[in-house]
């Protein structure tokens, strides 16, 4: 299955957005069938980095708390693919645990079209880290006119451009938008070490990488409990190369 996004919002089905992240976990339920009052949205903590091995009982709660919206299509967007070794695995682990609770997912591609489970898993860097180019690019239906499209998020700083309703740049993935300055690594819970420390400069270009772990505001995560304090000290000896952190 490889549809277009028109094929999903002419209809008037109850459809699912879950936004699948590195701290945050995401759902957004779009009801047409409620005028008045269309969106539900909902936003939780809970860091893959250290629960990974609770996504599912934590997915399959979720869901369930919204079995009464009588949903009938899911899609699927995630940001998480630097907990895991390849975008491939990030895909797999999430379609894995997804597709066992719920039927009818597609995953929102770059080239703005849907896919299915086992095309998102064959074209994983399609839908990894795509759901900013979606989100600018439907914003335009309620502003009608061009754009810059300014997000904060837990990690990232964005800038998407948009004229005529389309992404008005040439950048095509992450990479593309980190050497166009479109995408910055400086958040509003963790910024990356490379934005404190000196940037990274690869076939002389200069990055600001989105590399494990983050420098993080970790004592909103303690005090939440959220964030085990061993996890992020080793990760952090980790990064430094060294053996013990004090």
């Amino acid at each position: 299955m490889n549809t277009t996004n028109s094929a999903f919002f002419t209809s008037k089905k109850a459809i699912a957005v879950l936004d699948i992240g590195i701290t945050t976990q995401k759902i957004c339920v779009i009801d047409p069938s409620q005028p008045d009052s269309p969106l539900s949205y909902q936003r939780i903590l809970f860091s893959l980095y250290d629960k990974r091995d609770e996504f599912e009982t934590f997915i399959k709660s979720l869901l369930r708390s919204y079995s009464d919206f009588g949903i009938r299509d899911f899609i699927v967007t995630t940001t998480a693919e630097q907990v895991f070794d390849s975008d491939q695995e990030a895909v797999e682990f999430i379609g894995k645990i997804v597709n066992k609770y719920v039927q009818n997912v597609s995953y929102y591609s770059l080239d703005n079209s849907f896919l299915s489970p086992s095309e998102a898993v064959k074209n994983p860097s399609k839908v990894v880290s795509a759901g900013w180019k979606a989100l600018a690019e439907a914003a335009f239906d309620f502003v009608k006119e061009d754009f810059l499209a300014i997000e904060f998020s837990t990690r990232t700083f964005s800038l998407t451009p948009i004229k005529e309703g389309k992404y008005a740049s040439n950048s095509k993935n992450n990479y593309d938008r980190m050497l166009n300055d479109e995408l910055l690594f400086i958040g509003t819970l963790e910024t990356n070490l490379a934005n404190i420390e000196n940037p990274f400069v690869f076939d002389d270009k200069q990055f600001y990488l989105p590399s494990f772990p983050h420098a993080r505001t970790v004592d909103l995560f303690f005090i939440s409990n959220d964030l085990r304090e061993g996890f992020f000290r080793k990760a952090f000896a980790a990064f430094l190369n060294i053996s013990s952190f004090s």
